[in-house]
């Protein structure tokens, strides 16, 4: 019976079909748990999504586990991708703009920025945290124009965050701006869709596997970036003190050198992916370098924009400047000691206040107001970072570091008005 014969056949071969697939299923489950057992590496949530100008931004409504420092907490964003445990309040009074040490997933949401200066005006204010992991203050720039409008916020505070770390490299590794003759901002025309959140990048972040067959076929030359984007090089923070000065030294001397490179694609109009942070050594080295005057340049006009804005909605505007854990602090990785150690060796010219002088600088040249927390770190009886110990290397502030930053921020805002006479602080 040929009918019967070909059903036959077809159910064979749809069984054939389903087992190879199941199978193939299986071994790459069991390929995807090996490489996890061996790297000991965690399934990576996407936790970001692309943005209209800022290139990308957080999910809203998030709800992470973390654990740090020994304490383990949630960390939230609500419906408009701020991390708050509550909806975005009707009337902001204050909003801040910045990068992971604003977010601070590390610390639970009650010790962080925004929610202690409610609390030092005894949460008669509301506060919106627009940090977001990864930023750059060119980022935190342009959510800031899109975001109060786009929401209709009318602050009477805006505070800009600037970690004075990583945040000058990612104004070249991202490539929003440049700066003209005269010193006006100028928007680039690069590709709005970030490197992370295309598919295969998204896949990787999530799966190992997918990472190592990318790898793979990039060394092979069979998956190109565009001409304007490169992979910048990964340094991996040790996981325990360095066991020598050597040690220390060959660090600086390799970060030194991708940071000079970064700069060097940049002025060729090229980029990377924002989340590909690492710290300014070039800059704190070589103060009086091409990449130091250009990264005061970007930052002059980004202050000088978010300034016109802010004059725009009648608020204050602000520039909190953050000191690196390697420029004012015993408890990271590294310490001034060991830059200065470097810098002498190799004929540079560091200084612990190199770079949050290019801050300090550029909001003197853009005429707005500033917040240096250098000396109030400095001459903190609490460190404002945690010890490598605790925190394995991490370099954002702690709990400390949040409320010296917020006593200071406070008193800004009283000294100059900001809410008017009817809000006083409770301290």
């Amino acid at each position: 019976m040929p009918g019967f014969s070909g059903d036959l056949i077809l159910r064979n071969v749809l069984l054939l079909f389903l087992v190879v697939l199941l199978g193939t299923a299986l071994v790459t489950v069991g390929f995807e748990s090996l490489l996890r057992f061996i790297t000991k590496e965690p399934k990576g949530p996407v936790k970001y999504q692309s943005h209209p100008t800022a290139l990308v931004t957080l999910k809203p409504n998030l709800r992470r586990k973390h654990t740090a420092w020994g304490e383990m907490h949630y960390y939230r964003t609500n419906e408009v991708g701020v991390r708050d445990d509550s909806p975005l309040c009707e009337k902001p009074d204050v909003l801040l703009f910045g990068d992971s040490n604003l977010f601070a997933k590390s610390l639970p949401f009650d010790e962080t920025l925004g929610e202690q200066v409610e609390h030092s005006f005894n949460d008669e204010i509301c506060s919106v945290n627009f940090g977001v992991p990864g930023y750059g203050p060119d980022q935190s720039l342009l959510r800031m124009l899109y975001e109060v409008d786009q929401l209709e916020l009318a602050p009477r505070v805006v505070v800009f965050h600037v970690f004075a770390d990583n945040d000058y490299g990612d104004l070249f590794r991202n490539y929003l701006f440049t700066v003209d003759a005269a010193g006006k901002l100028q928007a680039t025309n690069r590709n709005k869709t970030d490197y992370k959140l295309r598919t295969v990048e998204r896949l990787q972040a999530q799966y190992l596997l997918v990472r190592r067959l990318r790898d793979l076929a990039v060394d092979l030359d069979l998956y190109k970036l565009p001409a304007d984007e490169y992979l910048s090089p990964n340094v991996d923070k040790p996981e325990q003190p360095f066991g020598s000065k050597d040690e220390a030294l060959r660090y600086i001397e390799t970060v030194e050198r991708i940071t000079r490179s970064e700069f060097e694609n940049y002025k060729d109009g090229k980029y990377t992916t924002w989340l590909g942070d690492s710290s300014d050594f070039y800059l704190a080295l070589n103060p009086d370098s091409e990449a130091a005057h250009q990264a005061g340049q970007l930052l002059a006009g980004i202050f000088r924009a978010a300034k016109q804005k802010s004059n725009e909605l009648n608020a204050c505007f602000v520039v909190l400047i953050q000191p690196a854990e390697s420029d004012v602090a015993e408890t990271g990785i590294l310490s001034p000691v060991d830059l200065a150690r470097y810098s002498k060796a190799y004929k540079r010219s560091y200084h612990p206040r190199n770079l949050t002088d290019i801050a300090k600088r550029a909001a003197e040249s853009a005429g707005v107001d500033y917040i240096n927390l250098f000396d109030l770190y400095e001459k903190s009886e609490v460190p404002a970072y945690a010890s490598f110990e605790l925190d394995k290397g991490d370099n954002h502030w702690n709990a400390a570091g949040v409320r010296i930053a917020a006593e200071a921020l406070r008193s800004y805002i009283v000294e100059n008005g900001c809410l008017g006479e009817e809000i006083v602080p409770t301290y």
